[in-house]
């Protein structure tokens, strides 16, 4: 994300980079939220997924210019957040997970 901040300054990439930046930072919070919410706990080091989508709302205020874009109105990243807000839904998250093994989120 830093390269692409550098990027910015050239008109040519800074028109490209405002056109899809929204994009790239939407896939890049939805998909590491989501492997962070399959992940333990303990495994990923006490990072939570709010504290993920913050940085990322961070990358888009560095790369977007007038950001409105917010990776937490994202249906399915609200949906990690509120799993991933307590242990009683990260635990009943984890069976669901071992009893349905198919991708719900």
């Amino acid at each position: 994300m830093k390269y692409l901040s550098t990027l910015k300054r050239y008109p040519d990439f800074n028109s490209i980079i405002n056109q899809n930046a929204q994009k790239l930072i939407s896939f890049y919070a939805k998909s590491f939220s989501h492997r962070l919410l399959r992940t333990t706990f303990k495994k990923r080091k006490n990072q939570t997924v709010l504290s993920w989508v913050k940085k990322c709302k961070g990358f888009a205020d560095l790369l977007i210019d007038q950001n409105t874009f917010n990776p937490s109105s994202i249906g399915s990243v609200k949906i990690a957040i509120l799993i991933d807000s307590n242990i009683l839904s990260r635990k009943t998250f984890f069976l669901f997970k071992k009893i349905y093994k198919k991708s719900i989120l």
